[in-house]
């Protein structure tokens, strides 16, 4: 009787160790391809955003320089193409992502409206700075996070805090 218990228990056991390693493989890989798509979009807003060398007016003794019209562009592609996916990343990168684009979209209308003027916003231009250097900061820091870094975080990590 024992004996059948046991020749039972381990044919289920048998049976179960395959399903569930293959679950757990299956479990891994997924978290690894939402790692690389995590990763990659971090990749592609520091491409964007230290590809931006945001005009400064120039000070000539008693007057400035101003910038020339097509200077006040700030590309917005790569936030307009992963908008949707912004929640995969930590709430201090989107918090900072979101307030330098924000920035940078106002910075854009008043460059419309600004249009027949010769003189650029530039401290508005030293505050979007700022708020760049955060974005970059926040970025590049969580661009060393190893993937099981990553694991922990989205699994354990989020029930404990």
């Amino acid at each position: 009787m024992l004996a059948e218990i046991i020749s039972i228990l381990s044919m289920i056991v048998t049976a179960i160790i395959p399903i569930v390693g293959t679950v757990i493989a299956g479990l891994v890989l997924y978290a690894k391809q939402d790692y690389d798509r995590t990763q990659n979009m971090r990749r592609a807003f520091l491409a964007e955003l230290t590809a931006v060398d945001l005009p400064i007016p120039v000070d000539v003794g008693d007057r400035e320089i101003p910038l020339p019209y097509t200077s006040w562009m700030i590309p917005t592609a790569v936030y307009d193409n992963y908008i949707d996916n912004i929640g995969r990343l930590t709430s201090e990168e989107v918090e900072a992502l979101v307030r330098f684009y924000s920035i940078a979209q106002e910075m854009d209308h008043l460059r419309a409206v600004m249009h027949g003027f010769q003189e650029p916003p530039g401290e508005e231009f030293k505050h979007l700075e700022k708020r760049k250097e955060v974005v970059v900061t926040e970025l590049e820091q969580n661009l060393q996070t190893r993937f099981w870094g990553f694991l922990w975080n989205r699994t354990i990590g989020t029930r404990i805090s």
